[in-house]
């Protein structure tokens, strides 16, 4: 899945190459435009569109390499602490990293 290597990249830039404690609440996506087998190359756009208190929701499109928009869509993860099991407020060092990997576009 595209949006999900895109959330691993983008989280894996955010933590110096490691993953964070985030799990996925929500996606939503719109299709556009056909993605066929040539369009294996499709670049997806991450940016951050809001950071709550205990999540960041992220802004995605999917970019044909042609150049057009073959997709959008919105995926809200949840900061997470495994050992209470629970969700977690995002950390103010998490916020100003988000901020500086995917800027709102």
């Amino acid at each position: 899945e595209l949006l999900g290597e895109s959330r691993v990249r983008f989280f894996r830039a955010a933590n110096d190459g490691e993953l964070m404690d985030y799990i996925l609440r929500r996606v939503e996506l719109d299709h556009l435009a056909e993605i066929s087998d040539r369009d294996r190359f499709a670049e997806v756009r991450t940016t951050v569109s809001a950071i709550g208190d205990k999540s960041v929701t992220l802004g995605h499109e999917v970019i044909r390499p042609d150049g057009t928009t073959a997709a959008q869509g919105v995926s809200i993860m949840v900061a997470f602490d495994r050992e209470a099991r629970a969700a977690r407020s995002v950390t103010p060092d998490e916020r100003r990293r988000f901020e500086t990997v995917a800027p709102a576009g």
